[in-house]
């Protein structure tokens, strides 16, 4: 097939076909399902957000004492805070946008628990550099196989 001004309409068809296919193969390749760490991560660094405890969580805000990561580990595991934890398997989860805690996973503060026999992810915290620290273990036996950290805010009291 020659290329003339009346084929024309037929070459642009085949451009934008193949413009088209490259852009769903690149949107698709980037959609990798979230391992069990991944979004145990993403609960746990959402709800120690500053836009979450202050717009939507205050609770934390009104304790008295310092307002540092490990006074935030230490709410975070209190009937304050685990009653607003939505799981996967809550039937209002279809209904919200935050992240949700997975099912198949046990997060437990400050150190690893011995008796828990599905994966866990510990919650610590490092006041010195203001920080939230997770670690992931597939077994209570097992070494460490998911690490991450990041900066907890500064906060003050209402």
């Amino acid at each position: 097939m020659t290329f003339t001004k009346a084929n024309l309409p037929f070459f642009y068809n085949i451009i934008f076909l193949v413009l088209l296919n490259l852009l769903l193969t690149q949107c698709a390749g980037n959609n990798s399902p979230e391992t069990v760490w991944e979004k145990a991560e993403k609960f746990v660094k959402y709800h120690s957000s500053e836009n979450y405890i202050k717009n939507k969580d205050g609770v934390f805000l009104s304790i008295e004492g310092e307002l540092n990561a490990s006074a935030w580990v230490d709410y975070f595991f209190s009937v304050y805070s685990t009653r607003n934890w939505l799981s996967e398997k809550d039937e209002y989860a279809a209904y919200t946008n935050e992240p949700l805690m997975p099912s198949g996973i046990t997060l437990t503060p400050l150190k690893k628990h011995n008796d828990v026999t599905t994966p866990q992810l510990v919650i610590k915290s490092d006041d010195s550099n203001s920080l939230i620290i997770i670690e992931g273990y597939n077994h209570p036996d097992s070494e460490k196989v998911f690490m991450k950290e990041w900066k907890f805010p500064k906060l003050s009291s209402r």
